[in-house]
């Protein structure tokens, strides 16, 4: 009687009925760490962080918009690297809620922006609109300071100081940004790790951690 060979198991384990996702990786540490370790090598870490900090500015906001948008950020509120994903320089900052916009559309979607990412063009020209405006409320000189203090070594913070609350108008325009552009970079984040699973040799490892596997 000929023995069956014994089948490799899949990354999305069938004995489990359950694949592993974007939000199990960031729920632990060491597969969250694993991830962001690969996405160093690939020189793609952008989408990773944008949604990181993007996610910590949702938290600061949370408070000056009305109950049903807050209802909105529930499904990222559930995601777990907050435990120890290191706090945003931006969020950190007591600017106002107007200035950190500005310096995020800075630090990732303008023309002169040291970490860009790939934003859907209608959400990048809508934004730089939003931003101009902004902008004309700043000094010029101050702002480029402000601005190059992104790329320095940061100095601390708590991350949990709101600044001053923004008008109603930009809090509810921006609520609506935050929420798409979350779900943008989630979902790129979710690709790249899918990617990395189904073309990766070592993510035995990562899935033991992600499933709570131990041998």
């Amino acid at each position: 009687m000929k023995k069956k060979k014994k089948r490799m198991a899949k990354v999305s384990d069938p004995e489990k009925n359950q694949k592993p996702t974007l939000r199990t990786c960031m729920e632990k540490r060491e597969s969250f760490n694993l991830f962001v370790t690969h996405l160093q090598r690939e020189f793609s870490l952008e989408n990773l962080v944008a949604s990181i900090e993007l996610y910590q500015f949702a938290q600061l906001l949370l408070p000056l918009v009305p109950l049903e948008r807050q209802k909105q950020f529930q499904y990222y509120n559930q995601l777990g690297h907050h435990k120890f994903a290191p706090i945003s320089y931006i969020v950190a900052q007591d600017f106002t809620v107007e200035l950190k916009i500005l310096l995020f559309y800075q630090k990732y979607v303008s023309a002169r922006a040291h970490f860009e990412v790939n934003v859907p063009s209608l959400i990048k020209d809508e934004w730089k609109s939003f931003c101009e405006t902004i902008k004309s409320d700043y000094d010029a000189r101050n702002l480029d300071e402000i601005i190059q203090s992104l790329y320095v070594a940061p100095d601390g913070g708590d991350g949990r100081s709101p600044g001053q609350t923004a008008s109603d108008g930009g809090i509810w325009l921006m609520s609506i940004f935050l929420l798409l552009l979350l779900l943008f970079f989630y979902n790129k984040s979710t690709l790249a790790m899918e990617h990395w699973l189904n073309n990766n040799t070592q993510t035995t490892i990562l899935k033991k951690v992600m499933m709570n596997q131990t041998n």
